[in-house]
Formats: structure tokens, sequence, C-alpha cells
């Protein structure tokens, strides 16, 4: 077999390739070191942060303000979120018949000196899911009031199983208002929730009572 000796050309192609080949790898060990790095450095969102879900207070038949009870409710909350140490409150912009979510946590909000942030709509829950994790609420303390119809998907939104939640079809209850749905984030950003009945009102029942 007759042997073929590289030339000057075949000499430089060696050379480009074992070059190129180089520069993969270092570029590969760089990508990974940079993936290791985001996946055991990155601090999640809502990490150590605890979520509080609340309805409105009771409504009348007719109007968009909270009855009496409702009234009632409401300035009853601030004794009791006393202990929680909040440090933002949200509630779902005024709609054309309701403006109960606002009226329900402004006492609170007046005796923490925290403005109610009502920026979203009541369908808007996903949106809300997704401004709570810019990078503002790691390790800090959120209430959120809401519209009983919508509550489900919220909860879906922040993370938690309505359906094992809220059982057994993952709906809120129309005739309960005295629930509040307790979500913890850990270091790592994963929710653990719990639904506490809050026992403000007479009439304010648990779970395995509906």
């Amino acid at each position: 077999m007759q042997k073929r000796f590289m030339n000057s050309t075949d000499i430089k192609l060696v050379k480009m390739s074992r070059r190129a080949i180089l520069i993969l790898l270092i570029a590969g060990q760089s990508f990974a070191g940079h993936t290791a790095h985001s996946n055991t450095g990155q601090i999640s969102p809502l990490s150590n942060a605890q979520i509080l879900v609340i309805r409105h207070a009771e409504k009348p038949d007719i109007g968009e303000k909270l009855s009496d009870a409702g009234y009632a409710r409401a300035n009853a909350c601030v004794k009791f979120f006393s202990n929680y140490k909040i440090d933002y409150i949200f509630a779902n912009e005024q709609s054309h018949n309701s403006n109960r979510p606002a009226e329900t946590v402004e006492p609170l909000a007046h005796a923490l000196h925290l403005k109610v942030n009502k920026s979203f709509k009541n369908n808007e829950f996903a949106e809300l899911a997704a401004y709570l994790e810019n990078g503002t609420f790691a390790g800090k303390t959120i209430l959120i009031c809401w519209h009983h119809g919508e509550i489900p998907e919220l909860l879906n939104s922040l993370g938690c199983d309505a359906n094992s939640l809220l059982p057994p079809k993952g709906k809120w209850p129309k005739t309960v208002f005295g629930w509040l749905v307790q979500i913890k984030y850990d270091a790592a950003g994963i929710a653990h929730a719990t639904v506490i009945n809050e026992h403000l009102m007479p009439d304010d029942v648990d779970q395995k009572e509906q």
C-alpha cells in the first residue's frame, strides 16, 4: 500500500480540527458548570414566603358592598391577622357589582399602615401569581382577598392543588366566608397549604362540616 504524506494544507486542517475540539470541550465544561450553579445556587422567588388566601366577607342580597355581618368580620380580621406579620395585602380590582374584597381587608390595612394592591381583576389570578414571583416577596407574608369562585384557580396558580384542599369538588362553598388557606413555601419554593377555620363568627364551620 502506498503511503500518503500530509502536505501543508492537511497539517493546517488537522490543527484546526484539534483546536475546534478543544474549544467545544472548554465550552461544554463551562456550560455544565453554569448549569450546576443555576440549579443549586438560584433562590426561588417565593422562598420561605407565606401567602394567606381568604374570601371576601358576607354580602347582602343586593348591592356591591358588605352586609352588616360582613363589616363585623372585616373588623374582626384586624385582631385575627395581627399575629401573622403581614407585609403585603392584595384584593381584586373593583368590578361593576362588587368591591367586597377590598372592603374586607381595608380595616386591617389601615391598622397595619399598608396599602391594598388592587391592580388585578377578578379573573387575573394567573397574572397575580406570576407577579408574586418577581423576586420581591421571598420571605414575606402576603394576604390575598378574592371572590370565592376564582379562589380554586388562584390556589392552583400559586402551586397548590385545589382539588385536595377543597374537597370534594375543588370548589369554595358559596355559604362559607370563614376559611383561610395558609400557604407556606419552603426554601426551595415548594408550597405546603392548609385550610384553617377563622372562627370569627358564630356560623363559621370547619371543612368536615361541609
